[in-house]
């Protein structure tokens, strides 16, 4: 199942950003919306007597054991078959809200997106799903509760990346990590200070495609600001 992201269209005065940070950067590209992805089409949940339980597979890539529960599953599952409804923004409250409240659920929406083999073993049919409303979710939660899991999982990805190549949207979710990460800093300070905003970051030029989509995303209003000097920090930056 190929992953649904939304097409969206980039106003063409935002397009100077993108040529500002370089050639690399292309006008066109696909990235979906946090509050306004596309409906689902119903499916039911594979059934596993693993799903229930932590899972231990000493084949994998890793030594970590995947633990999330069915009730998660089913839970991102129907917020993805509410898109675009009223009910859609009921449900999500309440899957934001229980992230608040539990740390347990709000670690499985982690674990959900590092995409270990057993996750894309147990659901190879909904994985993209499961991946695009976990961070849904995470996108509409106060930075203060989620940075450092981000950053974490944005230096596991791109680990990941790095040694395996882009594999099931990986790359997509780097940058959407990246967007939801910048929620921490102010404008001013990406501008002024880009080099701190992204110290703890793997940076470096072969990323830059994937920061650029997560700035823009990120901050829209740059599209305005492509002229001004302080931006060129941020260009220089960038460029590696």
């Amino acid at each position: 199942m190929k992953r649904l992201i939304l097409l969206f269209t980039i106003p063409a005065a935002a397009l100077l950003l993108m040529r500002a940070l370089g050639p690399e950067s292309k006008p066109a590209f696909s990235q979906k919306k946090y509050s306004d992805t596309k409906t689902q089409p119903e499916t039911q949940i594979e059934s596993t007597d693993a799903v229930d339980q932590v899972i231990q597979n000493q084949e994998t890539d890793s030594k970590e054991t995947l633990n999330v529960s069915k009730k998660t599953i089913q839970r991102l599952v129907l917020l993805s078959k509410n898109s675009m409804t009223y009910r859609r923004h009921v449900e999500l409250d309440k899957v934001k809200n229980l992230a608040l409240k539990d740390r347990q659920f709000l670690n499985e929406l982690f674990q959900i997106l590092k995409t270990s083999k057993q996750f894309l073993t147990l659901y190879p049919k909904k994985q993209a799903v499961l991946r695009v409303q976990a961070l849904n979710v995470l996108e509409n939660l106060p930075p203060s509760i989620t940075h450092d899991e981000v950053q974490n999982l944005i230096l596991e990805l791109s680990s990941k990346i790095s040694s395996q190549g882009d594999h099931k949207g990986m790359t997509l979710d780097l940058t959407d990590l990246i967007a939801i990460y910048l929620k921490s800093y102010t404008k001013d300070e990406l501008l002024t200070r880009p080099e701190l905003v992204f110290e703890k970051l793997p940076y470096q030029p072969r990323f830059k495609k994937f920061y650029t989509l997560a700035i823009f995303y990120r901050f829209p209003e740059f599209k305005a600001d492509t002229l001004h000097p302080k931006f060129e920090r941020l260009k220089n930056y960038l460029k590696g």
